[in-house]
């Protein structure tokens, strides 16, 4: 099952797992190395699935204004709670990453 602390919105739901479930856990990793926290962290397991369930994903330049824009967007595109709006593969996203590094 994972760590409910990096585990997608559908896979804490029972739902179809694939490729985007893994691009949202490396999104909330990102997350934490732009900001220092992590986004849904909770005293306990249900309150942590209950914040990835119910509330908006905070926005990295909210924590890390100095972030630039566009690798802030990544993040939050890895981190949309509907998984048909995050990148479609880890390709897409290594792409998107390795065109900001240049």
């Amino acid at each position: 099952m994972g760590s409910p602390l990096y585990s997608s919105p559908e896979q804490q739901q029972g739902g179809e797992l694939d490729c985007r479930t893994d691009i949202w856990s490396l999104g909330l990793v990102l997350f934490e190395m732009l900001t220092g926290v992590c986004p849904f962290a909770a005293r306990s397991i249900a309150e942590t699935q209950l914040r990835v369930l119910s509330e908006p994903t905070p926005r990295v330049r909210e924590l890390r204004p100095e972030i630039d824009r566009r690798l802030a967007s990544a993040v939050e595109r890895c981190l949309q709670k509907a998984r048909d709006r995050r990148f479609s593969s880890v390709i897409e996203l290594s792409a998107t990453l390795q065109e900001l590094s240049s």
